[in-house]
């Protein structure tokens, strides 16, 4: 997953092929489960949203099956992305709405529910509701920093550096754009993941 998150899809893709071969030769579930989803979450970076469909649906069949719940919610996180992505964005709202609540009621899944938090953030200022949006964006770039999450802060940076651009208050922007940077090179990153769209 570290692959995919530096934006090295392809490479990450073709290891994840083989990882899902090897463990359904060994009967290894778990790690089926886990290359399936991986392999889903590169589809969406690729823009391959089918077939992020139905890797992530498979991963999610599986995952419940064993009563892995913190993956449960990391898939549900992962189906709601594929869906802002693919340009669904209302529907990946509600989805990371709905999501958003169970996996509150789950012990361990605060990684999941910040994600989910910022995914509505993204999705809120993509549709034009940019003071909740970013608010909700700079709840979630906080509590990633104060947890040491650092790409989900990177993801939160990018999100309004995107997405707020030039409506952002005198000064941030070039503030917002100098952290992101230092982050994309502290962490690696060849390619940020694209949003549909910029608030104009």
């Amino acid at each position: 997953l570290i692959l995919i998150d530096q934006g090295k899809v392809d490479a990450a893709q073709a290891t994840f092929r083989q990882v899902l071969q090897v463990c359904r030769a060994a009967n290894y579930p778990v790690g089926v489960a886990a290359a399936t989803l991986n392999l889903g979450v590169g589809a969406t970076r690729r823009g391959e949203f089918a077939e992020a469909e139905e890797r992530l649906e498979e991963a999610l069949v599986l995952f419940e099956a064993m009563g892995a719940d913190y993956f449960v919610h990391d898939t549900r996180l992962r189906t709601a992305e594929r869906h802002f992505h693919a340009g669904e964005v209302e529907r990946a709202e509600n989805d990371a709405r709905e999501y958003l609540e169970l996996a509150s009621k789950s012990a361990g899944a605060d990684q999941v529910v910040v994600g989910l938090q910022r995914l509505i953030g993204l999705a809120s200022m993509h549709q034009g509701r940019v003071v909740e949006g970013t608010d909700l964006l700079q709840e979630v770039l906080e509590r990633a920093r104060a947890e040491s999450w650092d790409y989900e802060a990177l993801l939160a940076m990018h999100g309004l550096a995107e997405l707020l651009g030039d409506a952002a208050p005198t000064g941030e922007s070039g503030v917002l754009r100098k952290d992101l940077a230092t982050a994309v090179e502290a962490l690696g990153i060849e390619r940020l993941p694209s949003l549909p769209a910029r608030i104009s």
